[in-house]
């Protein structure tokens, strides 16, 4: 069955085994922890690869004792899951998941604090940008500071013109100097360092800390100061009595 012998079994076999095997060398490498989200297609093919040998019968005995299996199985994952969240409450979860509607409320508190314009743009690794700006208040765009790809909006011309909100996990220093790097010596008008800590039915999770940085609008505050400054010359050349 998992390694069959005939060319037309065996493709089925292949296209299995590569997704499900070829990146956990990659993780490993990383050391980064996979989502379940990996083995979807190798689950797609499971029952092709168990039931494609010819010795296989499957009998109406057969498809009532896995039927019957996969009900009691999804019965005792039901009965089971308020544990597993306690579980992952405790131990957390990829992508800072059980942080980011909390965060997003943190980093629209400290934008209104600093501005009064609105927050159009979310920038962090990829998994904090596109979470937090999903739970914004209002909609808000993700720059992601490490992609290899950007979309048309990620610019520095979008930066200038509509400010950001840049968000690091502060255990991370690497997040943090590339989010230098990306700000490019544009003044932070906040910086706040918070602490996160997930609540779930009465049970705490660990507390994680996050950095944000305010960057205001930089053409427009420009533009104000250009203004303020022709006013004073104007007020200065005009002859007082």
């Amino acid at each position: 069955m998992l390694l069959p012998r005939d060319r037309e079994r065996r493709f089925a076999a292949v296209m299995f085994w590569v997704p499900l095997l070829a990146v956990i060398p990659f993780a490993i490498f990383m050391q980064v922890r996979l989502s379940a989200l990996w083995i979807m297609s190798a689950l797609s093919l499971l029952g092709v690869v168990l039931l494609s040998s010819p010795l296989v019968r499957f009998t109406r005995r057969s498809a009532v004792a896995v039927a019957a299996a996969a009900i009691v199985f999804s019965v005792g994952a039901l009965l089971a899951s308020p544990l597993v969240a306690i579980a992952k409450l405790h131990a957390g979860i990829e992508n800072h998941a059980a942080y980011t509607r909390l965060l997003a409320k943190e980093v629209q508190k400290h934008w209104e604090q600093t501005t009064t314009q609105p927050l159009q743009i979310v920038g962090s690794i990829f998994p904090l940008a596109n979470s937090v700006s999903f739970y914004l208040e209002k909609k808000a765009l993700p720059v992601w500071i490490y992609a290899s790809t950007r979309p048309r909006w990620d610019s520095p011309e979008t930066i200038d013109r509509f400010g950001a909100a840049m968000i690091c996990p502060a255990a991370s220093t690497a997040c943090r100097s590339r989010v230098y790097e990306v700000l490019g010596g544009r003044s932070v008008a906040r910086h706040a360092e918070v602490t996160i800590q997930p609540h779930w039915f009465g049970f705490s999770g660990e507390p994680r800390g996050f950095v944000i940085d305010i960057v205001l609008p930089q053409i427009r505050n420009q533009a104000v100061e250009e203004f303020c400054c022709v006013s004073a010359a104007k007020r200065r050349s005009v002859p007082t009595h």
